[in-house]
């Protein structure tokens, strides 16, 4: 019989998943980040996304969502 995980043990798997994302993306050598960073762009001119445009209340709305989500999950809200 499986017992459901307590928050605390999703959390401690999703930082261990994390921390296995990250050593992997460290092993990624510089040329290949570059290469995937111009398809990155190139998708999205292709898309016709205005990816350089930057609406700064746009930008302060998310930042504000950000910080109630990370205050809400560390308790804080």
């Amino acid at each position: 019989m499986n017992l459901p995980l307590s928050a605390y043990d999703l959390r401690a798997r999703w930082r261990a998943v994390a921390e296995r994302e990250a050593e992997e993306r460290r092993g990624i050598p510089p040329a290949v980040r570059w290469q995937q960073l111009n398809a990155l762009l190139t998708f999205a001119a292709e898309a016709g996304l205005d990816w350089k445009h930057r609406d700064e209340r746009e930008v302060a709305e998310v930042r504000r969502r950000w910080i109630r989500i990370k205050e809400a999950f560390e308790g804080n809200g």
